[in-house]
């Protein structure tokens, strides 16, 4: 009836409630020199972004270092290494209907509020033809957490003899690591 209609307000824009701004933040620094025998380069870079959607985002700081050494006329020492922190808080996006962040957005009704008058979630499955998977996709997004850090280590050194002009002989090791761990909560 016309009476109900009007008595749902304004209605609630889904996707203006979940949907926000991203701002990022990059910042390095660099410092580099040497002589003829000693080549150096260090840098660092700080990376912030929050996500389109509330609750994600991603942060990283990384680390690179070269060093060039000439021991000698035919002897050079090399050595690098990058270093990065990763931290990645992940949105949930395996699902459907109103079961993932992303499809309950598109599928929660307009006609009820993201909150109660007590300040909770409101429950978004009200209609009978609701899918049964449908969840208020405020609370999936600000009350799952799917959390990522990755500490990665790449480095290495060479040794490199030249005993005769265009006679070069090299010997390297290097290393690569990458460590990975995810927290995920859902209340």
């Amino acid at each position: 009836t016309p009476a109900q209609v009007s008595s749902f307000a304004t209605g609630t824009n889904w996707q203006d409630e979940l949907f926000r701004a991203a701002p990022m933040q990059n910042h390095s620094i660099n410092a580099a020199g040497g002589n003829q025998t000693t080549q150096y380069s260090i840098s660092g870079n700080y990376l912030s972004q929050d996500g389109i959607i509330e609750g994600s985002g991603l942060k990283r700081q990384s680390l690179r270092a070269n060093l060039n050494q000439h021991i000698s006329v035919k002897v050079m020492l090399s050595f690098n290494a990058t270093l990065t922190n990763s931290d990645l808080s992940q949105i949930d996006i395996n699902g459907q209907k109103g079961g993932t962040v992303l499809s309950a957005v598109l599928v929660a009704p307009p006609t009820v509020d993201p909150y109660d008058a007590n300040g909770n979630f409101n429950n978004v499955r009200i209609y009978p033809f609701s899918p049964n998977e449908l969840r208020n996709p405020l609370a999936m997004a600000l009350e799952r957490k799917q959390n990522a850090n990755q500490r990665y280590v790449l480095a290495g050194t060479a040794v490199t003899w030249e005993p005769i002009k265009s006679l070069v002989f090299k010997s390297s090791l290097g290393v690569e690591n990458a460590v990975t761990r995810e927290d995920i909560y859902s209340s």
